[in-house]
């Protein structure tokens, strides 16, 4: 190969997970000298939350010298050099769940197991504090829920325009991970808002948390799956397809809408107090 003159060149060379590599670099211009040492990605490990109703999976990356991906239930993970990456998965309360981690830059491994959670209990209030305690469990599943419609608007919206030819099998495959991703996220955001909203009286036992932060991100989160569908209904009505890019389009919008009807409901804060 040839490099430029005062200039750098990479070159990328497969390596086999987990095992050694040894390259020889010789070259008229170039110094004689080999290349050799070991990619490892590490492990990966599951721990069960109840709270955020799923399971997170932590990726460690062992290589000091780059990043490296993984899959996640077919979701692309980067994981830093020298780092970790948590992913959560959804799992249903008392539900099983099957958890697969693989991909070019970490071992193959199957998680299994069942999610058991207890029913949620309001944070402690004081004797002599009167306190209201709201459960908005049905309301935060349907956010939930929501985010999932979302994800299944896209990825029948990338089938069909791959099915037409309109993407190609990357392109889509980019598609139905970014969807995949942004559903990820947005269930997971949604259940770091407590199950039980506590409303007390001002009071030096009691403290106010907002949630507004975490509705505002969630806001964001449905409005990034319209942006999304709108990409790629673009790409159907450029190609003459624009009754079905129509249909997908205010199918998502009518999905947002609801959305941030449920999180404009959605408690603005809760209480948290001392005993």
């Amino acid at each position: 190969m040839s490099i430029p003159a005062g200039s750098n060149t990479a070159v990328i060379r497969p390596v086999e997970l987990d095992g050694s590599y040894k390259y020889d670099i010789a070259g008229q211009n170039c110094q004689t000298r080999t290349v050799s040492g070991q990619i490892r990605c590490g492990d990966s490990a599951i721990t069960q939350s109840c709270i955020d109703r799923g399971v997170n999976v932590t990726l460690t990356n062992s290589n000091t010298v780059s990043d490296t991906q993984c899959e996640v239930n077919d979701v692309l993970v980067t994981i830093p050099a020298a780092g970790t990456t948590d992913i959560r998965i959804p799992a249903d309360a008392q539900g099983g769940y099957q958890i697969t981690v693989g991909g070019l830059g970490c071992p193959e491994r199957s998680f299994s197991g069942k999610l058991d959670c207890a029913t949620p209990t309001p944070s402690p209030t004081p004797p002599d504090v009167e306190c209201n305690d709201e459960n908005i469990t049905t309301s935060l599943a349907r956010i939930d829920s929501r985010f999932g419609a979302m994800r299944n608007v896209v990825t029948t919206l990338v089938s069909r325009a791959q099915k037409q030819k309109y993407l190609t099998a990357n392109l889509a495959k980019r598609y139905t991970q970014r969807a995949k991703a942004a559903y990820l996220i947005g269930w997971t955001t949604t259940w770091t808002i407590p199950q039980v909203i506590v409303t007390c009286p001002s009071t030096a036992q009691c403290a106010t948390v907002s949630q507004e932060p975490t509705i505002q991100k969630l806001r964001g989160y449905s409005s990034n799956f319209v942006k999304l569908a709108d990409e790629i209904s673009k790409r159907l009505a450029k190609n003459g397809d624009r009754a079905g890019a129509k249909r997908v389009k205010n199918s998502m919008a009518g999905l947002h809408r609801q959305q941030l009807a449920d999180l404009d409901k959605t408690p603005k804060a809760t209480t948290v107090c001392t005993k």
